[in-house]
């Protein structure tokens, strides 16, 4: 019966194509370029640009370990700070600590689910007592945000489809939305399982890792002329470790770096299994991160009942977050922007993210339909 429903849905959008299709190219649709390209401006500059906006000054930080928001096991603090000490203030003692794994550039802090948040305040709490500077970095919503700035940097312009009337644009998004609602009906999915599109999270970006990287290690270079500075990196393994281009690229960055640079990367564990199981991917972290730091629980009861409670709070933040990002993947993937998604509720953006690209389909066909003048910024619909 559901497998019916979302047949008929199909069909119902098919129909809707066409009509829409039909409607758009009787009117006079306006092609209106609100967004600004950057024809002269280089992918590098662009990354290094945006990532210098990310920067934060650790004295301004409100968050400090005396004042600090979570359970906080006092060993952690000790170490995170005795790690950082001589990178962040006496780098040229380092020649004396270099083959102490607690005294390495890199720290890997890791942790339960939900101690994401946690991760970063301890990062910023960092920044504060060094008075460095911080830059907490999420690849995935820096390439959403360069996607809304400036459009797909790795051609290094974003205007290719403005040779193209508003009727043909139009018609590219929606048929290659219909093309993926007919493979997933194909699958015969049902609404009691998630579709294929929310089983897998894009890993499209809208910049390549080299220059990402290479803008990553121009800014990290240029901060710490000027005093210490702190790089947060989050969700390490889904980025570093996707693939060997990637991991070597990093690692290079690691060795090449100097001065007064600490590194920190963020990395949460489904399982206290995964520590220590000698995956392959464990490996590679490790030689990235040859010091890890676990963020532990409290002993007492009553702050592990309340530690406990802080962290599912922010799991559910922060998937909402991850919800929200998917949405704008899948939007951005088809050249569509939409300036209100900041308005939907956090439970109902995981039914949105489950099923987005149903959605959009039904979105783009009744908007095409019921639009006369038909808005493009940038290139996008």
């Amino acid at each position: 019966m559901e497998q019916q429903r979302v047949c008929l849905s199909t069909l119902a959008l098919g129909l809707g194509l066409g009509v829409g299709l039909g409607l758009a190219s009787s009117s006079i649709l306006t092609y209106n370029k609100c967004g600004t390209s950057h024809p002269s401006s280089q992918p590098t500059q662009l990354l290094e640009l945006e990532l210098m906006s990310q920067v934060i000054d650790g004295k301004d930080s409100t968050v400090t370990f005396s004042e600090f928001p979570y359970y906080l096991n006092e060993q952690t603090k000790v170490l995170l700070t005795n790690a950082a000490f001589v990178h962040l203030k006496q780098v040229d003692y380092t020649k004396f600590t270099k083959n102490l794994s607690p005294a390495s550039r890199s720290i890997l802090l890791t942790g339960p689910p939900g101690t994401e948040a946690c991760h970063q305040m301890l990062a910023k709490a960092l920044s504060h007592v060094f008075e460095a500077k911080l830059l907490l970095l999420d690849v995935n919503h820096l390439s959403l945000k360069m996607q809304g700035k400036y459009g797909d940097t790795r051609t290094g312009n974003d205007s290719k489809d403005s040779a193209k009337s508003s009727v043909q644009i139009a018609s590219e998004h929606l048929f290659q939305l219909f093309e993926r609602a007919t493979i997933m009906i194909k699958e015969k999915l049902t609404f009691d399982s998630p579709p294929a599109s929310a089983q897998r999270r894009s890993n499209s970006r809208t910049f390549d890792d080299t220059k990402l990287l290479s803008a990553l290690f121009n800014v990290l270079s240029n901060l710490a002329q000027m005093g210490p500075v702190i790089l947060y990196l989050r969700g390490i393994e889904r980025w570093i470790l996707k693939g060997q281009k990637s991991y070597l690229l990093f690692h290079k960055i690691i060795k090449k770096s100097s001065g007064t640079i600490l590194i920190l990367g963020s990395r949460i564990q489904d399982s206290l299994l995964e520590k220590g199981s000698g995956s392959p991917d464990e490996k590679l972290l490790a030689s990235l991160f040859p010091y890890s730091i676990d963020i532990k629980p409290p002993e007492d009861n009553a702050k592990l009942m309340s530690w406990k409670t802080q962290l599912e709070e922010d799991m559910k933040a922060i998937q909402s977050q991850d919800n929200q990002n998917h949405i704008l993947e899948v939007l951005s993937a088809n050249d569509v922007v939409c300036d209100d998604l900041a308005s939907i509720c956090c439970s109902d953006t995981l039914l949105l993210s489950k099923y987005i690209e149903e959605i959009v389909m039904s979105a783009i066909s009744h908007h095409v339909m019921s639009t006369e003048q038909l808005e493009y910024r940038a290139g996008r619909l």
